[in-house]
């Protein structure tokens, strides 16, 4: 059970279908409870809750916030962590849906 994360361009075209899959989940949420003090992070918490548009603004503060969490990811889920990071960064992503099961 994972995150859906589809990433959409300019035109809200769907771009990609990204999936944070259930142990990246669990490493970025239980490794640590500083998670909270996050506000775009935290939004993303919970999967059965978990229905969250991020338009431009507010998916360049949780890019911010992935960013400045990466220190707390523990070290086998760094790269897939980073790799989110970076197709979330991508300059033809404009908006993101991020939905839980």
């Amino acid at each position: 059970m994972g995150l859906d994360v589809i990433l959409y361009n300019c035109n809200k075209n769907k771009i990609e279908l990204l999936v944070i899959e259930e142990a990246l989940h669990r490493a970025i949420f239980d490794s640590s409870n500083t998670w909270g003090s996050y506000q775009y992070l935290r939004k993303i918490k919970d999967y059965y809750r978990t229905d969250e548009y991020f338009n431009e603004a507010s998916l360049r503060y949780l890019i911010n916030d992935l960013i400045n969490y990466q220190a707390l990811i523990p070290h086998e889920f760094i790269q897939s962590y980073r790799l989110l990071i970076q197709k979330l960064s991508d300059d033809q992503v404009l908006s993101v849906r991020i939905t839980g099961d």
